[in-house]
């Protein structure tokens, strides 16, 4: 891995960082893995 793909993999990383920060939280009872089944569903 050069370093071009490693600074792209960081900038990447701390890219989801900030917007997992921002996100709203889940209801009450609901948990990211009910998420992603009703994605897989749809």
């Amino acid at each position: 891995m050069d370093r071009y793909k490693v600074k792209y993999l960081l900038d990447a990383c701390f890219t989801a960082k900030r917007i997992t920060e921002t996100m709203l939280e889940l209801p009450k009872g609901l948990k990211s893995r009910h998420i992603h089944v009703i994605d897989c569903i749809a």
